[in-house]
């Protein structure tokens, strides 16, 4: 029973970092859609910038910590993502009581509306959070005692995982503009077509 619950253990941890390490990247690489999401939840305008930085940073340095942190520390950690993510549903839920329909930019982009399904997902990021703590008062991760390689080695994938996660967004962005591109070619072939038309006339 004992490793069946170290591996659950760790992939409480591994889904935990996985998530949060997307949010705080999606944040950073397109932080506008979090900023209206904070400016349209009445927080003071001085405020705003300190949240839209800190929540990120907080982010990813949890997710760095769910796997780099010594066992006696673990469930600190798990209560401490505990806290932001029951944090932030609360928010969501605050929102959809105000009937304010915005996109709550947890991902950095605009496409997840404040609602059912996003609050559906926090709660199950909370039963996974609550479930890690349990086990981990209990039993210890598989995971390797923190050190200087596998610090190196988590920041390496972290940076990895935010490449790619940047290079999603630029290839969106390329697709738009070779789309506009081809736009502005038909446009102008168009117009060329017509300019020999009068002409002919």
């Amino acid at each position: 029973m004992a490793p069946t619950m170290t591996y659950l253990l760790l992939a409480c941890q591994l889904i935990l970092a996985i998530v949060l390490l997307l949010a705080a990247t999606g944040k950073a690489l397109s932080s506008d859609h979090f900023l209206a999401a904070i400016r349209l939840s009445l927080v003071p305008a001085a405020l705003v910038i300190p949240i839209a930085v800190l929540v990120p940073a907080a982010e990813a340095s949890l997710a760095l910590a769910l796997v780099v942190s010594p066992v006696t520390v673990l469930p600190l950690i798990l209560l401490a993502i505990l806290a932001l993510l029951v944090g932030f549903t609360g928010w969501m839920l605050w929102m959809q009581a105000r009937g304010m329909h915005l996109s709550c930019g947890c991902f950095g982009t605009g496409d997840a509306k404040i609602g059912r399904t996003t609050i559906l997902r926090n709660v199950l990021l909370i039963a996974i959070c609550l479930a890690g703590f349990g086990i981990a008062l209990h039993h210890h991760s598989p995971l390797p005692a923190p050190s200087l390689w596998l610090s190196v080695s988590v920041a390496c994938l972290a940076m990895c995982l935010a490449l790619l996660r940047a290079m999603s967004y630029g290839r969106a962005a390329l697709v738009l503009t070779e789309a506009r591109r081809e736009q502005l070619d038909r446009q102008s072939a168009q117009g060329d077509g017509d300019a020999v038309a009068r002409e002919q006339v």
